[in-house]
């Protein structure tokens, strides 16, 4: 899906949600504990790989791509501001029918997490 190469083990997947399309990158089996990796400012989902890669068997790592973050010109449903960029995170969490998640972030999505 990406034109960014990404590390062995990685796979690039395209989600609709009830909101917009997201660019995610996974990690791990599909039936596994999902961990939300959350980027911050001039980041991309690309950050996480190899954390992603070093989670624990059992567990499934995805990393969005949120565009706004990664390209501040960019546009398409992701905006930087805290509370419509939580409910893109949610919009995501019920497209990937998860009950619960386990989060990790860096910088303000911190506060997302």
């Amino acid at each position: 899906m990406s034109t960014i190469p990404t590390l062995e083990g990685i796979t690039s997947h395209i989600v609709q949600t009830d909101r917009l399309k997201v660019h995610v990158l996974t990690a791990g089996p599909a039936g596994g504990a999902p961990v939300l990796f959350i980027h911050g400012n001039g980041a991309s989902a690309t950050f996480w790989e190899e954390t992603m890669l070093a989670l624990p068997p059992g567990f499934r790592g995805i990393a969005p791509t949120c565009a706004a973050m990664a390209t501040p010109s960019a546009a398409g449903g992701c905006h930087p501001r805290p509370e419509r960029h939580g409910r893109g995170y949610r919009s995501l969490v019920r497209a990937m029918g998860w009950a619960s998640i386990r989060s990790s972030a860096t910088a303000w999505a911190a506060a997302l997490s």
